[in-house]
């Protein structure tokens, strides 16, 4: 007796909303998937072989999470940036409000500052390359499909520095031309992601 199932798609039992279909190489999600479910819809492991990644924003969603889990770049004490874009080529380094509150804890002292940048989406400062840290948070990506109004986004992300200092770093970023941002990158100053893993996820 067989207890397997197979399918080439999954559907709701009228047949006209589809949650599921197998394109014969992976499966994709469909219309029918519920309001507020989050959908994977890429993930990169970094592997010493480049220096940014690029994603693209698919329609269909309310707004984009993206998630970063120990990211670590080859070189010491150097920074990590995020910036939008128009196309897979074309990318803004001007025109940005990001803005948040950095804390650094070096095991003794804590120190406060307020951070802003004028030509990045998102930017960490001093990222140390220790193999057992990286950078680790995620941020959401708000409007980018929307050329009438901004893209915004907001975030938390944290990274020991290359004097072993405990970065915190809640944050708010916005794009301030109105356009389509249908795709954006993360990339590093310092060489190749040697290791760490990208998730981006839709929200319906």
């Amino acid at each position: 007796m067989s207890s397997e199932i197979k399918a080439n798609s999954i559907q709701d039992k009228t047949g006209t909303r589809v949650l599921a279909s197998d394109s014969g190489s992976a499966w994709s999600w469909g219309s029918g998937v519920p309001t507020g479910s989050l959908v994977l819809l890429d993930t990169d492991t970094a592997n010493n072989t480049v220096d940014n990644y690029v994603y693209e924003l698919s329609a269909g969603y309310l707004s984009y999470r993206v998630e970063i889990i120990s990211l670590r770049p080859a070189s010491d004490d150097t920074s990590i940036h995020v910036a939008l874009g128009t196309s897979s080529s074309s990318f803004s380094t001007s025109n940005y409000r990001f803005n948040g509150y950095l804390t650094n804890y070096d095991g003794s002292s804590t120190n406060h500052t307020a951070q802003s940048n004028n030509q990045n989406f998102l930017y960490a400062t001093s990222v140390g390359n220790d193999p057992n840290y990286g950078v680790n948070g995620s941020f959401v990506i708000n409007n980018a499909l929307n050329s009438a109004i901004s893209t915004i986004g907001f975030g938390h992300i944290s990274w020991f520095s290359t004097t072993n200092q405990l970065y915190n770093f809640p944050f708010s970023t916005a794009r301030t031309d109105t356009e389509t941002n249908t795709h954006f990158k993360v990339y590093t100053a310092g060489g190749n992601f040697t290791s760490g893993t990208i998730n981006l996820y839709g929200i319906k």
